[in-house]
């Protein structure tokens, strides 16, 4: 794009981000986390420092401050708000849907038109034994426009969701293919 820039030095910052990924390799999470507080006093309003903050945070096992820096991270680029959605996955395998509800919820925050979100909001909440917020997403998803063409089992997945959710013990997962 600019050859002129080859010539430049490199930003303090990609240089940092540089020896962060190298001393990674020697498990320096002290080190790392230090080069990650420089970046932040270097550009304190920049979404990808504050999301290597979040995740030096939560290799130290500081949960909710790691979720702040994550919370930085979307509030300054919405695409960040992705790494709920891992997170989701992460608390529901410890065995926490209440966290993985929790989480989704953040990440429909950010993209709330999202229905597969929803659908599995909806899920969760089943599972945790909040019905009542089960059946009022799943009412939102009936109300959408499914494609026949690309879901064609969705209408019909959303009217079984909502049956076994109405008889349902709260306990009972009910695994169901979206797509």
């Amino acid at each position: 794009e600019d050859p002129v820039r080859l010539d430049q030095t490199i930003p303090i910052n990609w240089q940092r981000q540089r020896d962060t990924l190298y001393l990674a390799n020697f498990f320096k999470k002290e080190e790392i986390r230090k080069l990650y507080e420089e970046q932040e006093k270097e550009a304190p309003n920049a979404a990808w420092v504050k999301f290597n903050l979040y995740r030096s945070a939560a290799e130290h096992k500081e949960g909710n401050k790691a979720l702040d820096y994550l919370a930085e991270a979307v509030r300054l680029d919405s695409l960040y708000a992705l790494e709920y959605e891992e997170l989701t996955n992460v608390a529901y395998e410890k065995g926490r849907p209440d966290e993985a509800f929790r989480m989704l919820s953040l990440a429909s925050d950010v993209f709330h038109n999202d229905p597969f979100i929803k659908f599995r909001m909806a899920q969760l909440a089943q599972e945790i034994g909040d019905k009542e917020t089960a059946l009022e997403m799943l009412n939102k998803l009936r109300n959408l426009e499914w494609s026949d063409y690309y879901y064609p089992n969705m209408k019909q997945n959303i009217a079984d969701f909502t049956e076994f959710v109405q008889s349902a013990e709260p306990s009972a997962p009910m695994e169901i293919q979206t797509k």
